[in-house]
């Protein structure tokens, strides 16, 4: 298996805007002072010498019970998806991003 040549966390605030890059350790500092609630969506994108990237994308608390609460955005080797380039990562990010803001209208049309 390769190595990790660089990671970035992106993530979504309590107002849907998208945040990041961030590095592990900045975000981790940030989850130990109990900053993200578990329903913040996190993007971790890992980039690998060969040119190739791994990405996950899941809500806190899902990384959590995945990963253990210690450690929430360590990502396992099994589970990610590869990715060919950044524009490939970056066009699944812009998906999940039009998923959410679809929900969040339906659930806005049910709450009325």
């Amino acid at each position: 298996s390769e190595n990790p040549s660089n990671l970035s966390i992106f993530f979504k605030d309590k107002q849907h805007v998208l945040k990041g890059p961030f590095t592990e350790r900045k975000i981790q500092e940030w989850y130990r002072k109990k900053l993200f609630e578990g329903s913040f969506l996190f993007c971790v994108l890992i980039y690998y010498d060969s040119n190739q990237l791994r990405s996950k994308t899941d809500f806190l608390d899902e990384l959590c019970s995945r990963n253990g609460i210690g450690s929430p955005f360590s990502i396992p080797s099994e589970s990610p998806s590869l990715e060919k380039n950044r524009d490939q990562a970056e066009q699944r990010l812009h998906c999940i991003e039009e998923k959410i803001r679809s929900l969040r209208v339906k659930c806005d049309e049910v709450m009325r």
